[in-house]
């Protein structure tokens, strides 16, 4: 058991710092793609380093732990991002089809996890990697495809700015919100997106400011409480300093 916390806390800690390279490579990978208005880039720039993310968790839990049920659920969406160069240029009435099996998948992964007992850290951050790198080649999809403007990437990469910043100020205990509010406007945004590739009406676009809102408003208030966070710190250690 002590073997096992401890190569649980060795492997949280490379989740972590994978977190900070995956959003940094992610970034760069944004800026390519969008200047040469194709997502192969960023497809195989977060497919490798997805796949970097599995091997060391596996590479670190081979003996005591199997890929799982739940985590096989996220992969088989992830697989559905792989294959986006696929089904982006889809008639409506597919891609709508190929959104909602995503969606329906996603609320499906925690579930089963949550009945096997298959919850780990791996597991949930796999997924969450999984949904904001849906985020991203669904935002850079409708700027390829649709002509819609470069803000439109910025809900996909708000997420990756706020992990870099988290990374900068070095803070460990600020993590990410999972709160049933998040999730609403994560089902928000993906459904405005969606929404995007099968209508082109202005009214759609007014959803989409909408939604891209929502989210700025909740990574705000995340980088609010980092920031706070930061100085009580700060604080903490020049009081130290002076004792």
């Amino acid at each position: 058991m002590r073997h096992n916390a401890i190569n649980l806390q060795a492997v949280n800690s490379q989740l972590d710092f994978w977190v900070s390279w995956h959003a940094a490579c992610l970034m760069m990978a944004i800026l390519v793609a969008s200047y040469l208005g194709s997502i192969a880039v960023l497809q195989i720039v977060g497919f490798i380093s997805m796949l970097i993310c599995a091997s060391i968790w596996l590479r670190a839990q081979r003996q005591f732990y199997y890929f799982g049920l739940a985590n096989s659920i996220t992969l088989m969406r992830f697989c559905l991002l792989f294959a986006a160069p696929l089904w982006l240029p889809m008639e409506q009435g597919s891609f709508a089809a190929v959104i909602l099996l995503f969606l329906l998948l996603d609320g499906v992964d925690g579930g089963v996890a949550r009945a096997r007992q298959e919850e780990s850290i791996f597991g949930a951050r796999f997924d969450m990697e999984t949904d904001a790198l849906a985020i991203l080649f669904l935002c850079l999809g409708l700027h390829v495809y649709h002509g819609i403007a470069l803000w439109i990437l910025w809900p996909g990469l708000i997420r990756y700015i706020f992990v870099l910043f988290r990374a900068w100020y070095s803070v460990e205990t600020v993590a990410e919100r999972r709160s049933q509010w998040g999730r609403v406007i994560y089902i928000v945004l993906a459904s405005s997106i969606a929404l995007g590739f099968v209508f082109d009406h202005g009214l759609i676009e007014m959803l989409l400011w909408m939604a891209t809102f929502l989210v700025t408003l909740s990574f705000w208030q995340d980088l609010k409480e980092l920031l706070q966070h930061r100085l009580s710190v700060g604080v903490f250690r020049h009081r130290a300093a002076k004792v």
